[in-house]
């Protein structure tokens, strides 16, 4: 997989709001990290916390981000 990445919006379906990853980071034939910032005023944000079940959403989007890198890449779906 390449070492520089495509947009995340080029990756993942998620848009707007709900688009919660800033960017890939790194990744190989099994993996992808991906990276946030999480900023005031984000989405689900309250009292400055984010709650604990939104980084279930936040690894969803790391795992299609993998799956749309690869599909870039011509890689066979499994």
């Amino acid at each position: 997989l390449p070492m520089t990445f495509p947009p995340m919006e080029s990756l993942v379906p998620q848009r707007d709001a709900m688009m919660l990853l800033d960017r890939v980071v790194a990744a190989d034939e099994g993996s992808a990290t991906c990276e946030l910032v999480v900023r005031e005023g984000a989405t689900f944000m309250r009292d400055g916390l984010v709650p604990a079940a939104v980084f279930l959403e936040y690894m969803a989007q790391a795992a299609a981000a993998f799956v749309g890198l690869r599909a870039r890449a011509g890689a066979p779906r499994e």
